[in-house]
């Protein structure tokens, strides 16, 4: 996440990033030059205090995609890696510096328990939410996997449609402002 966000050349800076797995941290910490702001914890243990103390007003999420995908156990709410996306979902409306989220999935978290706790999470915190289906090769990267991507925001309204699943974007290839 924070590769796609610092390519897409955003404003902002990362003011944590937090994972239970020790190999995934050490890659992080190459990969970003051993920074300040990575936790090895689980998000289970984040507390609504801790959060707001961040003041970060972007969260970007990708929780495990394991009970969620369409060839797994499917065990979906179920499954004890949903904890982590369990914990957000009740600490979103809580956290009132949170104003854009983007969370990514596998293809199928659209049809789960999680999704649909996720999505009321959102209504509650009183977000605006746009929901995708999209491969890579959409935007010219060799990559055929289907994710699940939500954008949301609190401040306004985006200016298409939010009663389906986006499965297209379409904008001029100069500027993606037309999806804004």
């Amino acid at each position: 996440m924070q590769y796609a966000f610092n390519y897409a050349k955003l404003q902002g800076e990362v003011v944590a990033a937090m994972d239970g797995n020790t190999v995934a941290n050490k890659v992080y910490a190459h990969n970003y030059k051993n920074p300040k702001y990575l936790k090895t914890r689980n998000i289970q243990s984040l507390s609504e205090k801790e959060v707001n103390k961040l003041n970060a007003n972007m969260l970007l999420m990708s929780p495990p995609c394991q009970p969620h995908t369409r060839q797994g156990l499917q065990r979906k709410t179920e499954d004890k890696r949903s904890s982590a996306l369990n914990q957000l979902c009740s600490l979103l409306p809580k956290c009132e510096s949170i104003k854009y989220i983007l969370m990514e999935n596998v293809k199928g978290f659209e049809c789960s328990k999680a999704r649909q706790q996720f999505i009321e999470a959102l209504q509650q915190a009183k977000f605006y939410w746009r929901e995708f289906i999209l491969t890579p090769t959409q935007f010219q990267v060799p990559n055929t996997r289907y994710r699940y991507y939500c954008l949301g925001r609190k401040d306004q309204d985006f200016n298409f449609p939010s009663e389906k699943i986006w499965e297209q974007v379409h904008y001029p290839a100069d500027e993606m402002d037309t999806i804004s």
